[in-house]
């Protein structure tokens, strides 16, 4: 047998869409910012810090644990109530837009 995964709202999260997070979502989050190093590492064994910069993610509060969202992921709403976080290529792997 096939199944089908049950349909979902989401939104994704783009790094500047508070507001349209906070209707989303009914339940407590906040904007934080969180430090990227990205370490750039030579043949010798060496590194160096090849880029800092400060990204914004969402952390979500839900009744069972914290979620966080980083730039690009999707925020969706299962029929139960419960928010999932998605990677984009993992939404885009297990859900299609739906056209009302």
């Amino acid at each position: 047998m096939k199944y089908r995964k049950k349909p979902v709202e989401a939104i994704q999260w783009t790094g500047n869409n508070e507001s349209e997070i906070a209707e989303f979502i009914n339940t407590e989050f906040s904007v934080v910012y969180n430090r990227v190093e990205i370490f750039e590492t030579y043949a010798d064994g060496t590194s160096t810090t090849a880029a800092r910069r400060n990204e914004k993610i969402i952390n979500i509060g839900t009744s069972k644990e914290a979620k966080i969202a980083n730039k690009g992921d999707y925020i969706a709403r299962e029929s139960n109530g419960e928010y999932l976080v998605y990677s984009p290529d993992a939404f885009k792997k297990l859900f299609e837009v739906m056209i009302d």
